[in-house]
This record gives structure tokens, C-alpha cells and sequence, in this order.
């Protein structure tokens, strides 16, 4: 009985060493990124920088996977039933995370049911109207808005996603009223937009592009700072102090239960990434706010803190799903 006792206990610890060299040799494979958007969308530029750039920190391919739909949720499905081994990330928008529950049922829990690792970024948000509005300030927008109730239209990628949150934030901060128009896709918009069919938009690097070409007015950042490309834009403080910016952010996850020292080894790869110069060029170029978080950032209650914004906004303005 001693001798199975210890044949036993000397098994355990065998397979107990097993499995911590196994975690500490991480990562001995290839690396799947899903990103629930489809390919060429903002979200999924940055991830696959990141992704890039994580691959040559950890010596191991990251192989970057679409899986688009349902406002990312199926996407994020997948990578909620994957083993929480750190070889299953999700690169994803805090709004999916956030916002979507509040919209639609959901078949995970998007705050237990994920491990939340980094904060890669924030998107830009500046806000522009059609040319032949004759608006040129965000207080004539404004104005014309009040002056007028519901004429004046919006565009989004569609119900729930980050631009309309953002509008719907300056339309309770200074009591106006716009029409939204939800269209699918963050570009799909553009052509209406130009023709004068909306007259008010809101996006970063679509803003950026067309701001340039003079295809419209921009009026305002809708962040805390103003941008290099445009210094005479005004940030949305100065014109709206109580303006309340809905958080938006890049950041990447994995299966909730994922080793503490895996976590924190994809955390702090991933925040060199970011204080490299090279990182703020190309962010610089997408118009994104770089992340200054630390690997010990305690990014979880940030994450319910979003959640229960969210929440809170989409009750009040009865935001519903189509």
C-alpha cells in the first residue's frame, strides 16, 4: 500500500511538472488572433499590427483569423468555448464587449466569460458634416440642429456601434436632436454622405481621408485631444465640457481562466509594442490614441465599468436592436 502510495503521489507530481513546464514553455505553437470584424475594417488594421508584432516578440507565428457577424459575437463565440491555453486571442472593440449584450442575447457572458489582457488603443473620432450643409463650426451644427429637430441626419456602421454612441453622447450633452440612419458597415455610408442624403458623420481614419481631400467639413474632435492632422479642430471639451466621450477602445482577449503568467507575458509584449516609436507612427497614421496602460493595469474593471455605462446609456435613449 506504501509503495501504490508513492507510486501514485510520485505520478502526480510528474504530471504536476508536466503542465508547469508546459505553461512556462509557452508559446511552443502557433498563436490564432480571431477578429470579429470582416478584414480592412479599423479594428482589424490594429489587431493585425499588434499581431504582427507579437509573433516576433514571442518567436511564433500569430495567425490572424475573420470571423465576422452578428456584431462580432460569433467571432467571440468561438474564442470563449477555446481552451484557455494562450494560443486563442480575440482582437475586438470595448463597444462589442460592452455595448452589444445590451442588445442582443448573447450565448457567453462577455464580461465572466473572457479573460481581459491589453488596451491597445483609442480610436479618433472626428465629427463633419456634407459641404452643402454651410455649416462650418460645431456650434452652427448645433444650432441648425436645435433650430431644427430631426432634420438633420447621421450615419453609423450600424445600431450600437461606436459612431452612434458618440453622436447620441453630444445629442444628451447639449439637448439636440439628430436622425440616425444605421447602414451595414463603417464605410457603407460614405456615398450618401457625399450626395447630401446625410449630412452629419463621425469616424477617424474615413474622417481623416476625406477631411484631406476637402470632401467635407470636419467640425470637432470628439476626444480629449486635438489631432496633428487637423490642430485647428477644436477637442469636443472645449466646446461641450459635459460631454461624456463613451469609452472606445482596442484590446485583445483570450478564454476566461487563462494562466496569470501567460496573461501577463502577452500584456507586457504587448505594451513594449506600444511604446515604440515605430507603433506610434503607425497609430499616428490610423488615427488612434496610443495605449499607456501596464501589464498590472486592472483592465477587468474597466471593462465592467464600459459595460455598465453602456448599459445605463442604451436604457435611457432606448437604443434598440433592428
Amino acid at each position: 500500500m506504501g509503495s501504490s502510495f508513492l507510486s501514485a503521489a510520485l505520478a502526480s507530481a510528474l504530471l504536476l511538472s508536466g503542465a508547469v513546464s508546459a505553461q512556462e514553455a509557452w508559446p511552443n505553437r502557433p498563436i490564432r488572433l480571431v477578429i470579429p470584424f470582416d478584414p480592412g475594417a479599423g479594428s482589424d488594421a490594429i489587431h493585425r499590427y499588434f499581431g504582427g508584432e507579437l509573433s516576433k516578440a514571442v518567436g511564433q507565428p500569430v495567425v490572424v483569423e475573420n470571423i465576422s457577424g452578428a456584431g462580432g459575437s460569433i467571432g467571440a463565440t468561438r474564442v470563449a468555448r477555446s481552451p484557455a491555453d494562450g494560443y486563442t486571442l480575440l482582437g475586438t472593440l470595448v463597444t462589442a464587449v460592452a455595448a452589444l449584450p445590451h442588445l442582443q442575447r448573447l450565448p457567453y457572458d462577455p464580461v465572466k466569460d473572457f479573460t481581459h489582457v491589453a488596451r491597445l488603443g483609442y480610436p479618433v473620432t472626428l465629427i463633419g458634416v456634407n459641404n452643402e450643409t454651410g455649416i462650418s463650426t460645431l456650434q452652427e451644427l448645433i444650432a441648425r440642429a436645435r433650430k431644427e429637430p430631426g432634420k438633420l441626419a447621421f450615419g453609423s456602421a450600424g445600431i450600437g456601434s461606436a459612431p452612434q454612441f458618440r453622436l447620441e453622447a453630444l445629442m444628451s450633452a447639449t439637448g439636440i436632436a439628430m436622425t440616425h440612419v444605421p447602414y451595414k458597415g463603417g464605410s457603407a455610408y460614405v456615398s450618401d454622405l457625399l450626395a447630401g442624403r446625410i449630412q452629419v458623420f463621425a469616424d477617424g481614419t474615413l474622417g481623416i481621408s476625406l477631411g484631406k481631400a476637402g470632401k467635407v467639413k470636419l467640425l470637432a474632435v470628439l476626444d480629449e485631444k486635438r489631432v496633428k492632422e487637423f490642430p485647428e479642430l477644436p477637442a469636443i471639451h472645449e466646446l461641450v465640457p459635459n460631454y461624456k466621450i463613451p469609452p472606445t477602445w482596442f484590446l485583445v482577449q483570450a478564454p476566461a481562466g487563462l494562466p496569470p503568467a501567460i496573461r501577463t507575458r502577452i500584456a507586457t509584449e504587448l505594451a513594449k509594442i506600444s511604446q515604440r516609436k515605430e507603433t506610434a507612427e503607425f497609430l499616428d497614421t490610423a488615427a488612434i490614441r496610443p495605449s499607456s496602460d501596464s501589464p498590472d493595469f486592472n483592465l477587468a474593471a474597466e471593462v465592467q465599468a464600459a459595460y455598465d455605462m453602456y448599459g445605463e446609456m442604451i436604457k435611457r435613449l432606448n437604443i434598440k436592436a433592428p
